[in-house]
């Protein structure tokens, strides 16, 4: 180092209280110098975030002296007293020099001992009215695909796929009255528990839980008045009838009466049915991609076993050929020992003739020695070779003993499972063989339909016929009927009746917010439910600086454990694994890692990415984990041994999303034209069509079926995984800009 040509001048500021590092220190050092000096870029392993990694320093020694800011590094480079002057010109940060100002401050803070100060929580002053946001972040199915929601900028929709119509808006005060959207910022994650009775949504230092309300049949005291009681109704616009099929079961057809589905009388009974069928498929290509896997790992291992006994055959070659060494060295040892014997016996008074023969065999005993010993050691080497081959072989074997072990294990699992799928079909489609309705109904506006027979009533969706709820009655229904919106009327034996359709939610609780803070210090970048319904996981920190996993109880909301730190920048990615015992989660610190929640302590880390770890998603098979990001790369990982698999690439933007579908397939969103299916060596399979621009949002139902996402254009559109194009499409209008935010 060396001195600077020019000084900046150091304006000290003339005041009596002291200086706060948080409030006018540590902006400055964000503006100008953490860039490049923070936990996920340390250059020159210099931390600049907190008072104690200055006084730690880096490679030439501390940063600040408290007390004296005259032999403070910091305040000399900053100020260009020495060399090298900081920030560097033409950094690629765009950091600039600090004012005299700011140096002033940094030079009192210094003087005054360089305290931390006191912790505050920053309050944040919010805009008065929320812009018109409409890039959707945030995307999550409940677990039967029936309803989905996303976070469309601050404000959070759910829609009913099997009607395509929006059920609700949830606001902040949890009433559907009220304009405020449901949170002050981005909508950066959602999830729904695996019931479905709870909503999870996370913004900024704040998780909201909302609570799904039942609806019920609710007695009427008049007469709703002219209800149909025949089994062939038509909508209002004739698109949709229902009617008596040939074999008596219900149907329902299209304007030319071409038949879209089959209406029985326990729609339950139907979807359990489609369920059941779909958890056989999957069972049934899950074990075709272990049956390939224990192929493979039975050929590894066979292939280990052959190296085994090759390194043993060489094991005792090597030890053979030593020993044969040893006893030629030590011949030839013997034979120059007793040539120096016999020369060391002459009498001292021995000729030059009596001496020269003597000499002359020790010196041809001396070559036999070298070479016997060098060909020792040349075998010794060999041995030592052989032995840490027959070691490494020893090794490999056990591994490769324990994976054709795992995977029989597998084996066994997969089957027993396929065989519980295989009876739950029959037994399901013996509940579906339920003799015909008696009565049926359609709305007028062809979305919703209604069956009913004695004492059960099943709604359907016009659109499609698909079966979306079956109910017990107060009694034998004679008639039944659509009303206004969507609610169902019918008449029993005791009365009238009347029941809405689509749920009701209502705010349950916050967890953090404005006026309790203190779980998050940032964005809630991510949310998981475990499958088992446990915990609820969420995902935060302040970028540059800290990555906070933590998990709560959801039905109470209260903390059960927490992992501060994790990462060492902001977290953006959670899923467990599907036995509920593993969490993984990814950061914007390019680093994915596994979590055991049962004990709360990390076990693993998978590095290898090279950009934000913007998605992680699990197989369900509990060992296959695929992490995504800013990298465009998918990477598959085995989460049990760490070791990371094959990888898909070829993406044109960030992988932001990343789910799994069934059997080896996987969809993810990294390009503004296409969701794109890929396989576990990573190749292409097909892309889903329809997008404008770029997607950050992207969740797949239970069931692999039904994919919804959503990006910058605020549109979010379902597919059915077998059809290119979208399956429905849902917009909104932006709220106008006097929309109230208190």
């Amino acid at each position: 180092m060396g001195l600077a040509e020019t000084p900046l001048t150091i304006a000290r500021p003339n005041r009596s209280d002291p200086i706060d590092f948080r409030r006018e220190i540590l902006p400055v050092l964000q503006a100008n110098c953490l860039p490049c000096h923070n936990k996920t870029t340390t250059k020159a392993d210099l931390l600049l975030e907190t008072p104690a990694e200055m006084l730690k320093g880096g490679e030439t020694g501390p940063a600040i002296v408290a007390g004296n800011a005259a032999a403070s590094l910091l305040l000399r480079l900053s100020s260009h007293a020495e060399k090298p002057r900081m920030p560097p010109r033409d950094n690629k940060v765009n950091a600039v020099d600090l004012t005299p100002e700011q140096l002033g401050l940094l030079a009192r803070w210094i003087d005054e001992g360089a305290h931390e100060g006191e912790r505050r929580t920053e309050t944040v002053r919010w805009l008065d009215s929320a812009p018109p946001l409409r890039a959707i972040y945030s995307v999550a199915w409940s677990p039967d695909g029936e309803f989905v929601a996303c976070g469309r900028g601050q404000r959070v929709f759910i829609y009913h796929r099997p009607t395509a119509q929006l059920v609700t808006e949830l606001t902040q005060s949890g009433t559907e009255s009220s304009n405020r959207p449901a949170h002050r910022d981005l909508v950066g994650a959602l999830a729904f528990r695996p019931d479905g009775q709870q909503l999870a949504s996370g913004g900024f230092r704040e998780v909201k839980l909302w609570r799904r309300l039942e609806t019920a049949f609710q007695r009427l005291r008049d007469p709703v008045g002219s209800m149909g009681a025949t089994n062939s109704v038509r909508c209002a616009d004739g698109t949709r009838l229902v009617r008596p099929g040939t074999n008596g079961i219900v149907e329902l057809v299209d304007a030319d009466e071409k038949r879209i589905a089959e209406l029985h009388l326990d729609a339950r009974a139907v979807e359990d049915l489609k369920v059941a069928r779909l958890s056989l498929t999957a069972g049934k290509s899950e074990a075709a991609v272990i049956q390939k896997r224990l192929e493979a790992t039975e050929k590894e291992d066979q292939q280990q076993t052959e190296r085994l006994g090759k390194a043993r055959e060489a094991r005792v070659k090597a030890d053979d050929l030593v020993e044969e060494k040893r006893r030629a060295r030590d011949k030839a040892a013997g034979e120059l020992e007793l040539a120096e014997a016999a020369l060391a016996a002459l009498k001292s008074d021995a000729t030059a003739d009596e001496k020269k023969p003597l000499e002359q065999r020790v010196e041809s005993a001396k070559k036999p020695v070298d070479d016997a010993r060098r060909a020792f050691d040349e075998a010794a080497r060999k041995q030592a070779v052989s032995e840490e081959e027959f070691r490494l072989a020893e090794l490999a074997i056990q591994r490769s003993h324990a994976q054709v072990r795992r995977w029989k294990d597998a084996q066994a699992g997969v089957t027993q499972r396929v065989s519980e799928a295989e009876a739950r079909v029959k037994e399901r489609e013996k509940a579906a063989e339920l003799p015909p309705a008696a009565l049926a109904a359609i709305s007028a506006d062809a979305k919703w339909i209604a069956t009913a027979q004695g004492e059960r009533i099943s709604v359907w969706s016009g659109l499609s016929g698909e079966p979306v709820e079956t109910w017990d009655t107060p009694g034998p229904v004679q008639a039944l009927g659509f009303g206004l919106g969507p609610t169902l009327q019918l008449r029993t034996d005791t009365g009238d009746y009347i029941r809405d359709l689509l749920p009701r939610w209502e705010l349950q609780q916050i967890i953090g917010g404005e006026e309790s803070p203190g779980p998050f210090v940032d964005r809630v970048g991510a949310l998981a439910y475990s499958p088992n319904g446990r915990w609820l996981a969420s995902g935060s920190g302040e970028p540059s600086r800290s990555g906070d996993v933590q998990w709560w109880d959801p039905p109470t909301g209260a903390l059960v454990g927490a992992l501060t730190n994790l990462h060492s920048d902001t977290v953006a990615s959670l899923a467990f694994s599907p036995d509920s015992t593993v969490l993984s989660s990814g950061g914007a610190d390019r680093m994915a890692r596994l979590v055991d929640v049962v004990r709360g302590q990390p076990t693993r880390v998978l590095e290898g990415h090279t950009g934000h770890v913007l998605a992680t998603a699990w197989k369900d098979d509990d060992t296959t984990l695929a992490t995504a990001g800013a990298d465009l790369v998918v990477k598959f990982w085995d989460s049990v041994t760490g070791e990371k698999r094959k990888q898909g690439t070829g993406f044109e933007r960030e992988v932001t999303g990343l789910a799994f579908l069934s059997g080896d397939q996987w969809i993810a969103c990294g390009s503004p034209r296409e969701l794109r299916i890929i396989n576990e060596n990573g190749d292409r399979v097909r892309g889903l069509m329809g997008l404008t621009d770029s997607m950050h949002a992207l969740a797949v139902t239970a069931d692999g079926h039904w994919i919804a996402a959503g990006g910058e254009d605020g549109v979010l559109r379902i597919w059915d995984r077998e059809i290119e194009a979208p399956k429905l499409v849902f917009e909104t209008k932006l709220p106008e800009l006097s929309t109230a935010v208190r």
